[in-house]
């Protein structure tokens, strides 16, 4: 099996955002949500040689974490020469975490679901598009550049052009991601087939837009199952996911999952068990094997890009 190249380490399992495709948000913060200092340290001492990509994020919004600026800069310590990268909606983010996002080279990827203001809200419930947009423009220097995260859905399916419009005005990279629902995706499945013919052309004026800018634009191959570009992309188009021996993910509290697209399947603690264990054991090698005929795994549109 070939050795980890990235590790998600989930520092919060809480989240100040109440998005409509979510449902993770709209809760109670609380302490007991967020990783402590002492199971991150094990978590880094169990992962031995600690890998290539360490990326800080999980369910929830990571620079909440009343500790995420000491915890970065611990990461940063132990990992001299790892690429750290970290997904936020950059919406409330302190100063002293851009400070400590620079400082740290952090390669940024920032949740953005319209150019426009007042659809953003509707999408993002309690995001703040000003503050966002000012924060963007505070980590200009940022090196390497951020990418632009969009996630396509029944509110926004006109602003994928307009959205790589934003992103190349601020010299990003751009991933449009889709949404998914275990249940009512229905709705958005017949809206993607209705619109299938737009967005392929969207698709084609973003690479476009990109083209021998220097910048990378992932778009999906399909969306829950509609066919939009010939060349598979996602994860879902591929005959075996590449994350499961590519990535390990360790949420909040010590469990291990297959990957950072809220897949609920676990393979069991890291606190438990070590790395080789965990890879060796009786849940990783069904999922391993059976991952494609698990209802989590079908149409996934997850295109990798964070390493």
């Amino acid at each position: 099996m070939q050795p980890i190249h990235e590790l998600i380490i989930e520092l919060s399992h809480n989240c100040d955002l109440a998005c409509t495709m979510c449902g993770f948000g709209g809760k109670k913060v609380e302490r007991g949500r967020f990783m402590t200092a002492d199971v991150l340290e094990q978590v880094l001492d169990r992962v031995d040689p600690l890998p290539p990509v360490i990326r800080l994020n999980g369910r929830g919004e990571s620079t909440i974490h009343p500790q995420f600026v000491p915890m970065l800069r611990r990461v940063r310590e132990r990992a001299p020469d790892s690429q750290i990268n970290l997904f936020t909606h950059l919406s409330r983010t302190r100063r002293e975490v851009l400070d400590a996002l620079i400082e740290c080279d952090v390669h940024l990827f920032v949740s953005l679901d319209s150019p426009e203001p007042e659809r953003l809200v509707t999408i993002r419930r309690r995001a703040k598009f000003e503050s966002i947009r000012d924060n963007l423009e505070r980590l200009r220097r940022l090196q390497p550049r951020p990418f632009l995260i969009f996630t396509l859905q029944e509110l926004n399916l006109g602003d994928v052009v307009p959205i790589a419009k934003f992103a190349l005005e601020r010299d990003m990279h751009l991933i449009v991601n889709t949404l998914r629902r275990d249940e009512g995706i229905e709705v958005f499945q017949q809206m993607v087939r209705a619109c299938a013919a737009e967005l392929r052309s969207a698709f084609a004026e973003v690479g476009r837009l990109y083209a021998e800018t220097g910048l990378t634009a992932l778009l999906p191959d399909q969306v829950q199952g509609v066919q939009l570009q010939e060349q598979p992309t996602t994860h879902g188009s591929m005959a075996a996911c590449p994350a499961i021996e590519r990535e390990l993910c360790v949420l909040h509290d010590g469990t291990v999952t297959p990957c950072n697209m809220f897949n609920p399947y676990e393979y069991g603690s890291i606190l438990e068990d070590s790395v080789e264990e965990l890879r060796a054991g009786e849940s990783f090698r069904w999922f391993q094997s059976n991952h494609k005929s698990h209802y989590y795994c079908r149409n996934c549109a997850c295109l990798g890009g964070t390493a």
